[in-house]
């Protein structure tokens, strides 16, 4: 069920050998992301300056001040992720990309977080969460 500390190292930099990722929550409402969340067994304690509002201690994750909802027990859930990566585009805009169980190809513009991160969704693929 852990994602390889791998995909972890090529977003943040170096990760503590126990950190894994637990959980990805995503939310999709009308073809648009509204939350986005990732759980960690453990505190990554050497993450850039950016990435210091990532924590686990309530359980969220926060891009740039902008704070999503908490995850609960019976949320639907992205598994086994095989791709994350975030990819800063120019001075204001970055992208994430996550692949998962679902496998569906989400990419977030976090540039313009007031727009509940955009979501492109692959259109090979449908993303269902019941």
């Amino acid at each position: 069920m852990f994602a390889n500390t791998q995909l972890l190292e090529n977003v943040f930099g170096a990760v503590p050998e126990m950190t894994r990722v637990e959980l990805v929550r995503l939310d999709v409402e009308y073809g648009r992301a509204v939350s986005l969340q990732i759980i960690l067994t453990e505190r990554a304690i050497s993450m850039p300056p950016k990435w210091q509002d990532f924590n686990t201690v309530g359980m969220r994750l926060r891009f740039w001040g902008v704070e999503r909802y908490s995850v609960s027990e019976n949320d639907p859930v992205i598994r086994d992720i095989s791709y994350l990566q975030f990819s800063e585009v120019d001075d204001r805009l970055y992208k994430c990309v996550i692949r998962g169980q679902i496998n569906a190809e989400i990419i977030f513009d976090v540039a313009r977080p007031d727009e509940f991160f955009p979501a492109l969704l692959n259109p090979e693929h449908s993303v269902t969460l019941q």
